[in-house]
Formats: structure tokens, sequence, C-alpha cells
């Protein structure tokens, strides 16, 4: 998308509009996890019962999706974690925190062979 740097859309030079998402203009650090945790939670996680996400795992995804919006600090995995008011958190055996009865959206490495130029035998796991 792009904008003019006039006050009429009809003169001017256009820019590159860089839009910024809500929670990227949050009050506070922890305002802005809350909020990109939601976002999280409401974009790319689904419930479904008997589904278990790891934390570490939710969050070594999201974070790219978090600093291509902002260069503003990133959360931990303790503070992403706490950005999910509403998702209940267990501990693993492992001392692993796990999203309880959540997954993808869309499953990591589903490639649709409608795209062109994706090689359907790509390995996109993380």
């Amino acid at each position: 998308m792009y904008e003019t740097g006039a006050e009429s859309e009809d003169s001017g030079d256009f820019v590159e509009y860089e839009a910024t998402p809500d929670w990227e203009r949050a009050g506070g650090k922890m305002d802005r996890y809350k909020e990109f945790g939601s976002e999280v939670k409401d974009t790319f996680l689904t419930e479904t019962s008997d589904t278990e996400l790891t934390t570490n795992k939710c969050h070594s995804t999201m974070m790219g999706v978090y600093r291509w919006c902002t260069s503003k600090h990133a959360p931990d995995t303790a503070r992403f974690g706490e950005g999910f008011p509403d998702i209940d958190r267990d501990d693993t055996s492992g001392g692993k925190k796990l999203l309880v009865g959540y997954k993808w959206v869309f499953p990591r490495g589903l490639v649709s062979p409608h795209l062109a130029g994706v090689d359907a035998d790509a390995d996109l796991s993380l």
C-alpha cells in the first residue's frame, strides 16, 4: 500500500505506507505482550479438544511475526506465555509449558499445490 506525502492525493510523491498493528502501539511492554498474545490466539490458533501446543514452539514461530512488525523488545518465552490470559497452561513432565486445547489454525509446514513455484516436496517443518 502507498500514500502520498501531500495534502491532496492527486499530487505529491507516493511513499510506502508502513502499517503497524494495534498491539505494537500499546502503552507499556507488558500491555504490548498481552495484546500480541491476544492477536496470536485470535489469528493463528484454534481451540480443539485433546490437543497441546508447547509455549516454546509457539514462541519461536511467532517471534518471526513479532520482529517483522516492530523493533521493540521482544518477549522471552515466559513473558510470551503470560500474554495468553485466557488459555490454560500446564506443565509437562519435562517442565515445559503447554497451551492446552489449542493448535495452529494451519498446520506448520502446510504447502498448497495451488501456489506457483512452491515445491510440494519441500521440507517446511520448523
